[in-house]
C-alpha cells in the first residue's frame, strides 16, 4: 500500500515538474533578409539557417491612379503562429487604403483597424489557428498625395514539445509601389 502512495506522489510530482517545461522554451529573434522580386517584395526570416517565416506584398497593375496589391504571409510547417500583425501605412497628405473582401475561403478571425498617425491600416490576428498562409487584399489611392507606403511586419511563431521553440520575426521596409507593377 506504502508503495502505490509514494508512486502516486512521485507521479504528481513529475505531472508539476513538466507542466512547466514551456518555461523552458528558447526565444528567438529571426534574421531577416528582404527579397525584391519586381512586382513582390517581401522578408524572409531565417533561425540557424532554416526559413521559419515570410511575409511581403505582391503588386498588381495599377488602374485609375490605384494600386492593388495583397499581403501576405506563411510559417513554416511544424511551427504554429501565437500572432500576426501587418502594419501598412503611408505619408502626408494621407491616401486611402482599402481592404479588399476576404474570400470565401476559411480564414481565422482578425481585426482591421485604421491609424491616424501615420495614415494606414493594422491587420492582426490574434489567435490565427493552423492556417499555413494568410492573404489578405487591399488597394492604395494616395489621392494626389505621398505615394509610397511602409510595411511594418511582427510575427510570432512557436513549436511544440517540451522545450519548445519561439521565434519572434520583425522587420520594416518603405515600399514604392509604382515601382512595382
Amino acid at each position: 500500500m506504502q508503495r502505490r502512495t509514494f508512486l502516486a506522489g512521485a507521479g504528481a510530482a513529475g505531472a508539476t515538474g513538466l507542466a512547466g517545461c514551456s518555461a523552458l522554451a528558447t526565444e528567438v529573434s529571426a534574421a531577416t533578409l528582404w527579397i525584391d522580386e519586381g512586382r513582390e517584395v517581401y522578408a524572409s526570416f531565417s533561425a540557424d539557417g532554416d526559413e521559419v517565416a515570410a511575409a511581403g506584398l505582391r503588386f498588381y497593375e495599377a488602374a485609375d491612379d490605384t494600386v492593388s496589391f495583397r499581403a501576405w504571409v506563411e510559417r513554416t510547417a511544424g511551427a504554429s503562429y501565437t500572432d500576426v500583425r501587418l502594419a501598412l501605412t503611408h505619408g502626408d497628405p494621407p491616401g486611402a487604403l482599402y481592404m479588399r473582401p476576404p474570400s470565401a475561403t476559411e480564414r481565422p478571425a482578425f481585426s482591421y483597424t485604421h491609424t491616424s498617425n501615420p495614415a494606414g491600416a493594422v491587420v492582426a490576428l490574434d489567435d490565427p489557428d493552423d492556417a499555413d498562409t494568410l492573404t489578405y487584399g487591399f488597394r492604395f489611392d494616395p489621392q494626389g498625395g505621398d505615394t509610397d507606403l511602409r510595411l511594418d511586419v511582427d510575427l510570432g511563431l512557436t513549436t511544440g514539445g517540451l522545450r519548445p521553440t519561439r521565434w519572434q520575426c520583425s522587420a520594416t521596409r518603405p515600399l514604392t509601389p509604382s515601382t512595382h507593377v
